[in-house]
């Protein structure tokens, strides 16, 4: 698959971290993953801005095992690294 290229070339990024991070989620038995954007012209987060993204997914959300995988760094929740002390993968949203 070729993503597009857009003209605001971090929201590429943005958008494709987004689908990274849904595709690493869990969801609940015979639930169709699903993820939305939603651009808004409302100030949602009351910080002057002109717009809104909001990003909906339909996964199953912050567990108890993923506090307790964020408090104790080498025992990761992600797919297939849970037991080689691993942090995460990629995810590099702060320079967005």
């Amino acid at each position: 698959m070729r993503w597009p290229q857009s003209k605001w070339p971090p929201f590429d990024c943005l958008s494709l971290c987004a689908l990274q991070n849904a595709e690493d989620n869990n969801y609940g038995p015979g639930v169709t993953p699903s993820l939305e954007f939603v651009l808004t012209d409302q100030d949602v987060a009351d910080v002057g801005a002109s717009a809104t993204l909001l990003l909906f997914n339909n996964e199953t959300g912050f567990q108890q095992t993923h506090m307790s995988s964020l408090c104790a760094v080498t025992m990761s929740t992600k797919k297939g690294h849970r037991n080689k002390g691993y942090v995460g993968e990629k995810g590099n949203m702060a320079s967005i």
